[in-house]
């Protein structure tokens, strides 16, 4: 359930206006297509035969999570406006599935393994550049 934690904080940073409403359109475009992609999966078997497509978009998805924090950083004028978007629940709904079949939250876990260090790496960066 990694990648649902980051999926949430993509969401609160792109429920916003002006430029910011790009960030907020893409990255629900970004989880429709991931959605989309979970709702085929039934087996692990075929989580494994997915498993590179569901890579490219969750590597997508952390992309664009910190393309909006660093926009955020750069633009604090910018206010957020907070909206209810289906498209987020969906999404965890499809994880909590795919985490409950046989061997599937191992299989995740691995998938999203990568793209969540390279997030981790960047918010442990950003941390440390705002504490100075």
């Amino acid at each position: 359930m990694h990648l649902c934690k980051y999926v949430i904080i993509l969401l609160f940073f792109s429920s916003c206006s002006s430029n910011l409403e790009d960030f907020r359109r893409e990255g629900k475009t970004l989880s429709h297509l991931l959605v989309q992609d979970l709702k085929q999966v039934h087996t692990r078997g075929e989580l494994v035969v997915m498993a590179p497509t569901l890579k490219k978009k969750i590597e997508k998805l952390v992309d664009l999570m910190i393309k909006a924090k660093q926009h955020q950083l750069k633009h604090p004028e910018e206010v957020f406006e907070s909206r209810e978007e289906n498209f987020s629940e969906e999404l965890l709904e499809e994880l909590r599935r795919i985490y409950a079949l046989d061997g599937g939250r191992e299989t995740m876990e691995r998938i999203e393994h990568e793209a969540l260090l390279r997030l981790d790496a960047f918010n442990r960066s950003l941390l440390k550049s705002l504490q100075k």
